[in-house]
């Protein structure tokens, strides 16, 4: 069964468990959907599916108006993967290209914008104007049948350029007009607001159950008076908290809904208002949300994962859909994490800003980064602000208005002759009288905080300082470079002359001693009469190069490889054969990690950090290559 067909499966099923990790469409109707779409299910040989909405979108396919494929919860994939394509979609979704376009984007990956576009547009189907273009279609719909803006306010604050593009983005994606997109929302028996100081309500979807009490509990425990409140009984709660984002501030509240996601159909959403002081930041504030209260996770996948210890299968059993709230500001966390609720709370009422229009026990903003590191904001971005310079005076009076011509000028003071004894003939004269004593330097407000040690360590004694231990070991290949950690695993293996081979520090530490085992291992290894190594060992990596390592493990004794056929068990795409090389170049154990026995697709040895060489000689002990 293709990867296609496990898809169509899914719709067939109208499994809500994939809703947002792929999207089908119909060729005969020209809409898309999500997998758990109520429709009458479609023929296999006229679906086609797309890894994201935008991609649907671009090749000419309109929302489905039953199932709102655009409201959908976010893949899980953009929450921990670590390369340029997760990251970009992270900063799409923050509204990044909205306000700093494509080139913006760019530099805050370290790509060009054409590398941008076509790593996106390989795995995507679509380019970041295209993804962008799609959530400001989704938040103008929210916007159109939650408030009664006029339709050119919610134009820009969706982030169009132009009502024109508005216009045209809403017929293309819903095949409506923006007013027929308003009239086809749901009543709710009261006429809209027409502001929005009434806030903004929204349904923050989820995947699967979600186990709201545990979520709530923590959030109660941690809150930070002035930023952060939990009011109402448990099991009806609701949390409150002000948000700092680009275009002003917002004051979001997040209602608590117990057992959410249980029955036939899994799934749901909680319940939340969002109050902003300019709507351009909406699309920033409801993704810090979602990052909040972890709705993007799989929970399913999460559940399999630790439902397969034996310890902990009966836990998640009793609780399923477990989350880990994270951050809606990552800057806050970090400062939190260090000082501690409380020391953050008097960092938050001396040094964090206060709310034009403070809401209940919401007061106040969480200092800014450059404010708690001692660094003035600048006024002007793009360039600091100078201050005037003070006009030297001079001996000549500046000539005024009404003043005459012949009034007498002032006499100049006469300079001093010039005398051998001085140091410097610009040399400045010691002013006369006592000096005033110097005002004292101003720390930083977390110079004067003494961090809080984590509750794990507290009294323990553990010392965060370690060393790296090395050695030199002989072999045919030449001296070998081997690092371990101090428990004991090899952390490098490279041979002289090698790409981005490992330098020796000052404060290493050299122990032979550390790799007798290594040592052992590679001497049989080179001898004949060892096929595989056993040594522990530590690498550290993106989540993908850690996959393709992985992957180079099971190679085994006297085989081979191609690259293809390596990014097919890591289960990345064609287009990333050239990714797979990278991760498998930047193998930091050599011999240990046979990446030696990887070869082209046509047969060709191709490259190897380590020399060609060397890769000959490593193939044909192994029996690989006939020997000369």
């Amino acid at each position: 069964m293709t990867d296609e067909d496990s898809r169509y499966e899914a719709v067939r099923s109208r499994d809500a468990r994939f809703d947002g990790a792929f999207f089908f469409a119909v060729e005969t109707t020209g809409i898309y959907c999500r997998p758990s779409c109520p429709a009458v299910t479609p023929k296999r040989a006229h679906v086609r599916f797309f890894p994201t909405a935008a991609a649907a979108q671009g090749a000419g396919f309109r929302a489905c108006r039953r199932c709102r494929p655009d409201a959908v919860p976010g893949s899980a994939e953009w929450n921990v993967r670590a390369d340029a394509v997760g990251r970009a979609m992270r900063l799409i979704a923050d509204g990044v290209v909205d306000r700093e376009g494509v080139a913006g984007l760019a530099t805050r990956l370290g790509y060009s914008p054409r590398q941008v576009q076509r790593q996106l547009t390989a795995e995507l189907g679509a380019g970041p104007v295209a993804l962008a273009r799609a959530q400001r279609a989704h938040t103008a719909r929210v916007l159109l049948q939650t408030t009664g803006l006029p339709v050119t306010e919610i134009a820009f604050a969706a982030g169009f350029a132009s009502v024109r593009q508005f216009n045209d983005t809403v017929r293309a994606v819903y095949a409506t007009t923006p007013t027929g997109l308003r009239a086809a929302g749901p009543r709710r028996g009261r006429a809209r607001p027409g502001t929005p100081t009434a806030g903004v309500p929204l349904r923050l979807a989820h995947r699967g159950p979600y186990q709201a009490r545990p979520v709530f509990d923590l959030l109660e425990r941690e809150a930070v008076p002035g930023v952060e409140e939990v009011t109402g009984p448990p099991g009806a709660r609701t949390y409150r908290r002000t948000l700092r984002l680009p275009y002003g501030t917002g004051i979001a509240a997040v209602e608590e809904r117990p057992h959410t996601g249980t029955g036939a159909r899994p799934g749901g959403w909680l319940d939340a208002r969002v109050h902003l002081t300019d709507l351009r930041d909406l699309t920033t504030a409801v993704q810090r949300l979602r990052r909040l209260f972890d709705l993007d996770a799989d929970p399913y996948a999460v559940d399999e994962r630790l439902g397969a210890d034996a310890r902990l299968a009966p836990l998640v059993a009793a609780r399923p859909g477990l989350r880990s709230p994270g951050a809606a500001d990552p800057d806050e966390v970090a400062v939190r994490a260090l000082v501690g609720r409380d020391t953050a709370a008097e960092l938050v009422r001396r040094y964090g800003k206060r709310l034009d229009a403070p809401c209940g026990a919401l007061t106040h903003l969480f200092p800014e980064a450059a404010v708690l590191a001692g660094r003035r904001a600048r006024r002007h971005p793009g360039r600091a602000h100078r201050r005037p310079r003070r006009r030297r005076r001079t001996a000549r009076p500046r000539r005024r208005p009404g003043r005459g011509a012949g009034r007498p000028r002032r006499r100049p003071r006469p300079r001093r002759p010039y005398d051998r004894r001085d140091p410097h003939p610009c040399a400045r004269r010691p002013r006369r009288g006592p000096a005033r004593p110097r005002r004292p330097r101003q720390l930083a407000p977390l110079a004067l905080v003494r961090p809080e040690p984590p509750a794990s360590r507290r009294g323990v004694g553990v010392t965060l300082m370690t060393t790296t231990y090395w050695t030199h070991v002989d072999s045919p290949l030449g001296p070998l470079l081997l690092t371990a950690a101090p428990t004991g695993e090899l952390t490098s293996l490279t041979v002289p002359g090698q790409k981005k081979a490992t330098v020796v520090r000052d404060d290493w530490t050299h122990d032979p001693g550390h790799f007798r085992e290594a040592e052992r291992q590679l001497a049989a290894y080179f001898a004949g009469d060892l096929k595989e190594f056993r040594l522990p060992t530590r690498a550290v990596g993106t989540p993908f190069r850690e996959k393709v390592w992985a992957a180079l493990d099971d190679v085994p004794y006297g085989g081979t490889v191609t690259y293809g056929e390596i990014a097919a068990r890591v289960g990345a795409p064609r287009a990333a054969v050239r990714a797979v090389g990278g991760a498998i170049g930047a193998n930091p154990l050599l011999i240990v990690r046979p990446c030696h026995r990887v070869i082209g697709a046509d047969g060709s040895l191709t490259g190897y950090a380590g020399g060609l060489e060397r890769k000959v000689r490593l193939l044909t002990h192994e029996g690989v290559l006939p020997r000369a």
